[in-house]
């Protein structure tokens, strides 16, 4: 496989980064043959301004990864991480000095800054045709607005930041006022609208184009219109944006669910904007660590520590499953009827695809997992879901009771972002993984969720046929077209968790509910039951083992009495009273930045030299 090596000159959050480097197992990045080129130097071919863009889709977000988690799934209920994790998980009361939050924010703000300073040093240094230059500032565009669409929806209020470098050259850099959520997203939107007018109708594989942005300014209306009280101009701009990616080569979604979640959702057409990462070390920040985090120990030789999190029993239960299938005995080598039932992934008539996709449960059969295995007992070859998840022997075969244990503590765990083995990597992605590393995809849009965002649009503007037309067709792809719903915001909500679980996206739709009535998305998020079970690493093995071994023993639904329950404080950030859902601002931020605890103050958009209040 190629070493490819990306070098560029940039800012990072308002100061000078390093030349980054790293490898890639794809054709995704590709190396200058200059070694250390300088900014003046730079920037004067097209490769050169595709390698400037580059660590937008992968290094940059970095170390929003775990944030992406956190803040998506965790706060959202659908994942929980245990009283003995490693890490400090994000909830519903992090303190400012947590450094999942600090490392977020970080992140987001050198998205920006990244994308700032290749726009600065293109316009400056480039001498190629504007055409050429524009396209490579619309992805810009496009990653810097994602950005900021988190910011704005994790923090509230935040200083806009459009030019480094001037910032810098007036001293203002630990001198920033914030700016209100009203600024922010007027601010997203004509970024967004500019980037559409640079980007190319399509663009090389993995990278985004102008449905890219067509897609993120759906969405981004969506939460502006509920922001403003189900604003009708802006629902319409939201039914507008996705009628223009419907009419696209973006427009038909994947036909097999599950395999977004493998190599073919890295250059699907659904994938609207997709981080592309390297699965070695050199340097660290360009793999994805969600393997090594959320998997499955003993799964992968280089190994994964997400024993102590899992997925929540409120999760399980929007799509009507228990850990614990009855109808499945302990020891006989049968396989959950709603589990895939090839590698092509295909799931019985009747049953919601998704879930098989999402997450892995007891006697699920994962064919892309340990995907060389021989399993004795189901004649086929892949990974089956005991208590004791196997163990190989000389013929190269599973002994599925002898094994490790599956310790997970409600006995369920994710598949979305776990890669497998070494030689499902491979497989997958063509290369080999370093250590702990994989360059599985990280989709932050797809058509999907565009097409939800629409139907939620038109359900706030009384269209209910424009709203199942949409919903249909997400769910028609789930396998469940055919059954009756209604409409509401808690159906939303339930079919958005359903559709993008562990997506990184979750939490944010409680927050847009949140702009509607506080009180019914306080409600749900109390009705939730996201505690661990008596089981795995967080204590209480024997119960989970005797629940497996016979399936009508409830005793293992007894919450752990050492595992707090969800506490939801109302306080005025990361508290539900105010109606705010809002994560502080890190320690370290506001020492640097004393203005970040002020007032926010308005944003002066005449700056902005494609600014036009007329076309928000």
């Amino acid at each position: 496989m190629k070493n490819k090596i990306l070098k560029t000159i940039g800012l990072g959050c308002l100061g000078l980064l390093p030349v980054l480097s790293f490898t890639s197992c794809e054709d995704f990045l590709d190396r200058p043959t200059e070694d250390n080129p300088t900014a003046v130097d730079f920037y004067q071919t097209e490769s050169e301004l595709k390698q400037a863009i580059n660590p937008l889709y992968c290094i940059a977000w970095f170390d929003f990864q775990r944030m992406w988690i956190d803040a998506g799934d965790v706060l959202a209920g659908n994942y929980g991480k245990g009283a003995t994790n490693i890490y400090t998980s994000l909830n519903m009361s992090t303190a400012s000095t947590n450094d999942i939050l600090t490392n977020g924010y970080g992140a987001l703000n050198a998205v920006v800054s990244m994308a700032n300073i290749a726009m600065t040093n293109m316009d400056a240094y480039s001498t190629l045709d504007e055409e050429v230059v524009n396209k490579y500032k619309g992805e810009a565009m496009v990653m810097k607005a994602m950005a900021y669409f988190y910011i704005v929806r994790l923090w509230g209020q935040s200083p806009i930041i459009d030019d480094n470098v001037k910032i810098i050259g007036e001293g203002k850099s630990y001198d920033l006022t914030k700016n209100s959520e009203d600024d922010i997203y007027k601010y997203i939107i004509t970024v967004l609208q500019k980037a559409a007018e640079y980007l190319p109708e399509s663009n090389d594989a993995g990278r985004v184009d102008k449905y890219s942005a067509y897609g993120l300014l759906s969405k981004v209306y969506l939460y502006y219109a509920c922001f403003k009280g189900k604003d009708s101009h802006l629902l319409d701009q939201s039914l507008k944006y996705a009628a223009l990616v419907e009419n696209s080569a973006h427009g038909t979604l994947e036909p097999v669910y599950g395999k977004l979640f493998r190599h073919e959702g890295e250059t699907s057409p659904e994938s609207l904007i997709t981080l592309h990462w390297s699965p070695n070390y050199n340097p660290y920040p360009s793999i994805n660590i969600n393997h090594c985090d959320m998997g499955c120990p003993g799964l992968n030789e280089t190994g994964a520590w997400g024993a102590w999190n899992y997925v929540t029993v409120d999760l399980m239960n929007l799509f009507g499953v228990n850990s614990f299938d009855p109808n499945v005995k302990y020891g006989e080598a049968t396989t959950r009827p709603d589990s895939y039932k090839d590698a092509d992934l295909t799931v019985a008539d009747g049953y919601d695809v998704r879930r098989a996709a999402t997450m892995a449960l007891y006697h699920d059969y994962i064919p892309f997992w340990q995907r060389n295995l021989e399993i004795a007992a189901l004649g086929k070859k892949g990974f089956y879901v005991t208590w004791n998840c196997g163990k190989v022997d000389s013929d190269n075969k599973v002994d599925v009771d002898n094994g490790w244990e599956w310790v997970f503590p409600t006995g369920a765990a994710p598949v979305k972002q776990i890669h497998g083995s070494i030689a499902d990597h491979i497989a997958e992605y063509g290369c080999t993984p370093d250590g702990q590393g994989s360059c599985t995809p990280m989709i932050l849009l797809r058509t999907a969720d565009v097409y939800l965002c629409a139907s939620e649009a038109a359900f706030h503007k009384g269209d209910l046929a424009t709203a199942k037309k949409y919903m249909d067709i997400v769910r028609s792809r789930a396998g469940i077209g055919e059954e009756e719903y209604t409409l509401s915001m808690e159906f939303f909500i339930d079919e958005r968790r359903r559709e993008l679980a562990f997506e990184g996206d979750n939490y944010y739709d409680l927050r847009r509910w949140a702009y509607l009535d506080v009180s019914d998305a306080a409600v749900y998020i109390l009705s939730q039951e996201r505690n661990a079970r008596a089981c795995g690493w967080l204590g209480g093995d024997g119960d989970m083992m005797a629940a497996f071994k016979n399936p009508t023993n409830q005793d293992y639904v007894k919450l752990n009495t050492d595992i707090s329950p969800t506490v939801i404080p109302s306080t005025k950030n990361g508290g539900i009273a105010d109606g705010a859902f809002l994560l502080p601002f890190p320690d370290k931020d506001i020492a640097a930045n004393p203005n970040l605890a002020g007032e926010a103050q308005p944003y002066d958009f005449s700056q902005l030299g494609y600014y036009d209040e007329t076309k928000i």
